[in-house]
């Protein structure tokens, strides 16, 4: 009996979504070796800039925020502030330190990149199952131990 290849299309996609999951699992292990190694500081939003994104045919706005927050060493730190916008200019915001780089105090806000590859390998996880169920399925059907799913039903009431 020969294995029946792999289809290409799905292969393609599964690197796809490989790939993806690996880039978000990178961003979220360093955001969340952040979120739980980094200490509490509180910054304040010096100013906000606001401009024109225009993408898949349509325009939105984005805003970042820079601001400055001081660590327990007392060192001094600038630079962009999640999750903050116009409104919040000269308002403070909570935030995790670690080595300079800061990330959202709130653990979904810190943690959504790494929710994101859980649900990428879960994802990668679902088809390969699929594809093993379908060639085992196929290999039934070719040993005649299982009816292909095209042929007429031998109950006669259908």
């Amino acid at each position: 009996m020969s294995r029946s290849r792999p289809n290409i299309f799905v292969l393609v996609w599964l690197i796809i979504l490989g790939v993806f999951t690996l880039i978000s699992g990178v961003i979220g292990a360093y955001q969340a070796r952040t979120y739980a190694s980094g200490e509490r500081v509180t910054a304040v939003v010096s100013y906000c800039e606001s401009h024109d994104e225009y993408s898949q045919g349509g325009r939105h706005t984005k805003t970042t925020c820079e601001g400055r927050w001081t660590t327990a060493d007392g060192h001094r730190h600038e630079g962009t502030i999640p999750n903050a916008s116009s409104s919040d200019e000269g308002r403070t915001a909570h935030l995790r330190a670690l080595d300079g780089h800061v990330v959202s105090d709130n653990a979904f806000g810190a943690m959504w990149p790494f929710l994101l590859t859980i649900g990428g390998l879960g994802g990668i996880v679902l088809v390969l199952v699929i594809m093993r169920k379908v060639r085992r399925y196929q290999a039934r059907v070719a040993a005649g131990t299982a009816r292909p799913l095209d042929a007429p039903s031998s109950d006669p009431a259908r």
